[in-house]
């Protein structure tokens, strides 16, 4: 690990050392023209919070993009922990485009609120605008002090998080009603829900509904409920964020530069006159609402039955009372269904700007320049050198509750040593000597499970009558006579009455023949209770291997053969 370490510091730099090049890649970074960037530090000139907003993304979301901000915060991977900041807008192809991100210490109400009064320095505070982000308190604090007129709406997806849905039908009630863009159908759905869990009912109404909802939304949310954009971003930045800081700055510029390179030549080959996403959803709704009745009421003004409800629709004002289209931007299928009433080609005229070509084409026309090599630099020498903040490194693992309250009666556990059985101490800290284990407390010794008839152990059987011809001896031992010979080295074809003055340690200095002639080998069987391996195999020959027969209960086995009967008969002799 420190060679891989090493090896990443040799490629990206000391993280120490990139807090140092921070402040001089910032200046240079304000060469794209209106590049905003701020470094906040304290009186001793430590690392507290940044700010950057490239002038391209600043002139972008003001002049092209709908008024829309979402905001969130991501954790830092790398060496110096801490939050990464992003706002992001969303264009006319329902794209991403990254407006000002940033970094500092913790997501708290103070960083969010210096965060944002840079931001507000970047696009201002008006009354469309509209922030979402998730129920994070200091968010909340910060939009409060910092965008007074603005809109802050609340992510739907972290409020379900908080309401314990169990069933999935109660799901897609909840996303049905935060969709909803009518009062009267969203009370409807609220009240089944109320009906089937009553405490997500309450929850979502503690919540303030208008600031979820689109029903009761006093402003428009631009279609938006989540802030899945931002964490898209989150996502797309696992890897970077372990990158020092401004090495991670300038990952963010390359994925502004090549997004807007990208959708730039997306946006000259546009065959539509709206964009690729707004022309699919009026396409959908186009189908959906072929089979619908129109009725004129006046010039501008029509009734349109959708098969269940009944609206109207008004061209001259530009709504419907299904409240799709001034909410979303895009004609609702009630409004394409008069404009085929009214044998019109295309309903493209219903359309916002937001969402056709031209407005899309301007949104991409500029270009992110690139900052160069750190060697290429202007060095300011005005510009004060910042001071990494101090990380502490806590332990691995999760840390200890200590807190706990014991149960009523219970008493501390103590631990002893393995090694001496003292308490006080573990065996790796362990100071006193050696002992034995049976000197120890041993574990308590549970008795063994009794076996079955069918998982008994049957010992061998003994050869007080010796078996017959067929029957061989499957177990090993080593006090035959072919044995003996093979260990000390000699070739068992040998006669066996020949002298082998080969030493055996076990037998103290005899020769292989005066251990054959003795009348015991003092050599122990586990099966046989004792006796001595010449009581075992008195009467086993040589020439026929581990076969055992009594040659005085049989007489007539084995001695057809003259060659095994004269064999037989020298063996007795040497044994008496």
């Amino acid at each position: 690990m420190e060679r891989k370490g090493y090896g990443l510091q040799m490629i990206r730099g000391s993280p120490t050392e990139s807090f140092e090049m921070l402040p001089y890649y910032c200046h240079n970074l304000e060469k794209n023209p209106g590049t905003i960037t701020r470094i906040k530090t304290n009186e001793a000139g430590v690392f507290e919070m940044l700010f950057v907003a490239i002038g391209v993304s600043i002139r972008t979301f003001v002049q092209h993009l709908r008024p829309l901000l979402i905001v969130d915060g991501a954790h830092l991977k790398g060496v110096y922990k801490g939050t990464n900041l992003l706002a992001v807008g969303m264009d006319g192809n329902n794209q991403i485009v990254l407006i000002a991100y940033g970094i500092c210490r913790g997501e708290t109400g103070d960083c969010w609120s210096w965060w944002f009064s840079c931001l507000k320095e970047c696009i201002g505070d008006s009354q469309d605008l509209v922030i979402i982000s998730d129920k994070h308190p200091s968010i909340v604090l910060a939009v409060r002090n910092e965008y007074p007129l603005a809109f802050h709406g609340i992510c739907c997806r972290h409020l379900m998080m908080n309401l314990s849905l169990k069933k999935d039908t109660t799901k897609a009630l909840y996303w049905r009603i935060c969709k909803e863009y009518t009062p009267d159908e969203f009370d409807r759905k609220m009240q089944i829900l109320l009906n089937i869990q009553p405490e997500a009912y309450h929850k979502l109404v503690e919540a303030v509904v208008h600031r979820w909802s689109r029903a009761y939304c006093p402003l428009t949310r631009y279609y938006y409920c989540t802030s899945n954009s931002v964490e898209s971003v989150n996502a797309c930045t696992v890897k970077s964020r372990k990158l020092p800081i401004t090495m991670l700055t300038e990952q963010y510029r390359k994925m502004v530069q090549d997004w807007y390179f990208k959708r730039r030549l997306v946006a000259a080959k546009m065959k539509y006159e709206i964009t690729d996403w707004a022309a699919h959803k009026v396409e959908k709704r186009k189908i959906k609402s072929a089979t619908w009745n129109v009725y004129g009421v006046m010039q501008h003004r029509f009734h349109v039955f959708d098969g269940r409800y009944n609206r109207e629709a008004n061209l001259t004002n530009g709504t419907c009372d299904c409240r799709k289209w001034q909410l979303f931007g895009i004609p609702c299928g009630h409004v394409i269904a008069v404009s085929r009433f009214l044998s019109q080609t295309d309903s493209l005229q219903f359309v916002q700007d937001w969402f056709k070509k031209p407005k899309y084409q301007a949104t991409y026309a500029e270009a992110v320049n690139f900052v160069g090599e750190f060697h290429k630099w202007e060095y300011p020498t005005h510009i004060k050198l910042i001071i990494p903040p101090r990380m502490d490194n806590p332990q691995p693992g999760r840390p200890k509750n200590t807190n706990r309250i014991g149960s009523q009666g219970e008493e501390p556990r103590v631990r002893h040593c393995s090694r001496c059985g003292e308490a006080g101490h573990q065996r790796g800290q362990c100071k006193q000597p050696f002992v034995p284990d049976e000197m120890l407390n041993k574990r308590k010794q549970y008795p063994k499970k009794k076996k079955s008839v069918n998982e008994q152990h049957h010992p061998p059987p003994t050869f007080d009558s010796y078996p017959t011809q067929t029957h061989h001896h499957n177990f090993p031992t080593y006090d035959t006579y072919q044995a003996h010979v093979f260990e000390q080295n000699t070739y068992p074809t040998q006669p066996y009455d020949q002298r082998f003055y080969t030493t055996d340690p076990y037998n103290q200095g005899q020769t292989s023949h005066e251990q054959h002639a003795h009348q015991r080998f003092y050599t122990t069987d586990p099966y046989n209770q004792g006796q001595t391996s010449h009581e075992q195999h008195a009467h086993q020959y040589p020439s026929h291997g581990y076969e055992q027969y009594d040659s005085q209960a049989y007489p007539s086995q084995h001695l057809n053969d003259l060659s095994t009967q004269q064999s037989n008969n020298s063996w007795f002799n040497l044994f008496g």
